[in-house]
């Protein structure tokens, strides 16, 4: 499975924003993700953050939250 389709169902299943690292501890637990290197939550987070910048507002993820340490990935609502 994708690191980006893991968060999605990661966010979907937990239904709140989290950090990367809370998603990949979950997928991970979940059987989900096998990490494949010694950062796995920042490869989900570029993971995701490549999604919202090649698709803008279509992207099914927005960043929430202020800041370097406190931002979250949350699921863009439908408009």
């Amino acid at each position: 499975m994708k690191l980006s389709d893991a968060a999605e169902k990661v966010l979907r299943k937990v239904g709140r924003p989290m950090h990367s690292k809370e998603i990949v501890d979950y997928a991970t637990t979940q059987g989900w993700i096998i990490p494949k290197s010694e950062t796995p939550h920042h490869s989900l987070q570029v993971a995701v953050w490549t999604d919202i910048q090649k698709n803008g507002s279509r992207s099914r993820f927005r960043m929430v939250g202020q800041g370097t340490f406190h931002r979250r990935f949350w699921l863009r609502q439908p408009d």
